[in-house]
C-alpha cells in the first residue's frame, strides 16, 4: 500500500503498489516519474525543486514516485506465488530487474514510464537530461492534445 501522499510525490514501500501504478500509467496515458532511491542519498533531495516545477507544468498528465528500493524488492520476493519468471508477467521482471541493478547505491536514478512502458533511465542527478526527457515528453503531449481536438472537431462537424 502507499505510504501516503507527501506533496507532489508519492511515496511506495510494496510492489504491488508500484505494478498497479504501472499499469495505470499504461491505461491512461500518464507519464510516470520513479525516483529509486535509498532514504540517505543526498542527492536523490536535491532533485524534488526541478520534479515539484515539472509537476506544475504537466498537471494530471504526470505522476512522481518515490520507491526504495530494497523495501520494494523485499516486499516482491515475499508476496506468494510471485518468486520466478512463471509466476511474474514481463513488466513486473523488468522493474525488479532495474530495482535490483540499483538498490543501495549512493546516487539515484531516475526511471520515465509513458504508456506504461520504460522510455529513459537517467543514473545520478544529471538536470540536462532529466530537462531534454521532459521537453520530449511535453512535445508529445501536445502532438496528442492537438491530435485528439482535431478528432473531436471533426466527430462534431460530421454529427
Amino acid at each position: 500500500m502507499a505510504g501516503g501522499q507527501k506533496d507532489f510525490q508519492v511515496y511506495l514501500h510494496d510492489a504491488k503498489t508500484f505494478q498497479d501504478e504501472l499499469t495505470n500509467c499504461k491505461s491512461n496515458g500518464t507519464i510516470l516519474v520513479v525516483d529509486v532511491h535509498a532514504t540517505w542519498c543526498g542527492p536523490c533531495k536535491a532533485i524534488v525543486p526541478y520534479f515539484k516545477k515539472f509537476f506544475f507544468d504537466f498537471g494530471d498528465k504526470i505522476r512522481f514516485l518515490v520507491v526504495e528500493a530494497e523495501k520494494v524488492i523485499k516486499s516482491a520476493e515475499s508476496e506468494p506465488g510471485q518468486d520466478g519468471p512463471e509466476g511474474e508477467d514481463t513488466s513486473r521482471q523488468e522493474w525488479l530487474k532495474v530495482l535490483r541493478e540499483h538498490a543501495g547505491k549512493s546516487q539515484p536514478v531516475f526511471l520515465f514510464y509513458k504508456g506504461g512502458r520504460l522510455r529513459y533511465q537517467v543514473v545520478g542527478v544529471n538536470i540536462p537530461v532529466i530537462n531534454k526527457h521532459m521537453q520530449q515528453f511535453n512535445v508529445e503531449i501536445s502532438a496528442e492534445q492537438a491530435a485528439k481536438e482535431k478528432q473531436e472537431s471533426q466527430e462534431e462537424e460530421d454529427s
